[in-house]
């Protein structure tokens, strides 16, 4: 799917409704636009990054987020680092569509 110069396709790990589009990628930083359409849907799985520190931000609706086991709703315009090693997940809790921004930076 394509919104404007952004080319989104669907994730590819059979979660229903969650679309990423990758904006930027060099060796040590990714950057993700992900977008969740409805639904329940995880992204992913419970998982945590070697070296990696990720940040999240909410650039429209909501996604309830568990990091190191701490579950907490973020909402459009707030931000959350996960250090690196840290276990976390994002999902979307709801039929409202989502739209959040993760960049990811190797150390």
């Amino acid at each position: 799917m394509e919104q404007g110069s952004v080319v989104y396709e669907p994730v590819s790990d059979g979660q229903l409704g969650i679309d990423q589009a990758i904006i930027f990628r060099s060796e040590r930083v990714t950057v993700k636009m992900l977008r969740f359409s409805g639904g329940d849907g995880h992204y992913p799985p419970m998982h945590r990054h070697v070296g990696k520190r990720e940040v999240i931000t909410v650039l429209e609706g909501s996604i309830y987020a568990v990091i190191d086991g701490e579950g907490k709703l973020l909402r459009e315009g707030e931000t959350e680092v996960v250090e690196e090693n840290t276990r976390h997940m994002l999902s979307s809790k709801g039929g409202a569509a989502k739209v959040l921004l993760t960049i990811s930076e190797t150390r």
